[in-house]
């Protein structure tokens, strides 16, 4: 048999073959409080219960029940939330129902359909977003003065033929 430049595997094992397949382990990532960590229920999850978590909440799927998260919670499009919602920060892309508790800021993307209760210190509703229910602003706009309150369903505006921009605020 003729050897036509291979390396003869019987007996030896090539050099530039034992540092191919050589495997170290892999580094430990130190995991600290700067670390951005994000508790996900995936796109096709359903969860009934109570959600906690000190870091960041991300729903793509489906929950019915509570959700506490001590920092950012985000609910994508096409994801539903039936139940209440407590947060530092949220951002509503898709379904909620029940109420919402945010103590910074609530955004309701054009996506977002909420029916319930909101309470939050700051509210930002894009073009398009769908919300019946109750709003009370307060936190940092309790020391501008009392609760304000907004009431809007789409009933009313249907009935006086008006777009959004005209609806009646109670």
């Amino acid at each position: 048999m003729v050897n036509r430049g291979y390396p003869q595997l019987v007996g030896a094992i090539p050099a530039h073959a034992t540092t191919l397949f050589h495997m170290k382990p892999m580094p430990k990532q130190a995991v600290n409080s700067e670390t951005p960590r994000v508790n996900v229920i995936a796109e096709g999850t359903t969860l009934e219960g109570t959600v906690a978590a000190a870091c960041d909440i991300r729903i793509s799927g489906t929950v019915t029940g509570t959700l506490k998260g001590s920092a950012r919670v985000v609910v994508a499009s096409g994801a539903a939330v039936e139940g209440d919602l407590h947060a530092e920060e949220a951002t509503i892309a898709g379904t909620v129902k029940g109420k919402i508790i945010v103590k910074e800021r609530l955004m309701l993307k054009g996506s977002a359909h909420v029916e319930g209760t909101i309470r939050t210190a700051r509210l930002i509703v894009e073009e398009g977003a769908i919300f019946n229910g109750e709003c009370m602003m307060d936190g940092a706009a309790q020391s501008l003065g009392p609760k304000v309150e907004i009431t809007v369903s789409a009933s009313d505006a249907e009935m006086d033929g008006a777009t959004p921009a005209a609806w009646r605020f109670r």
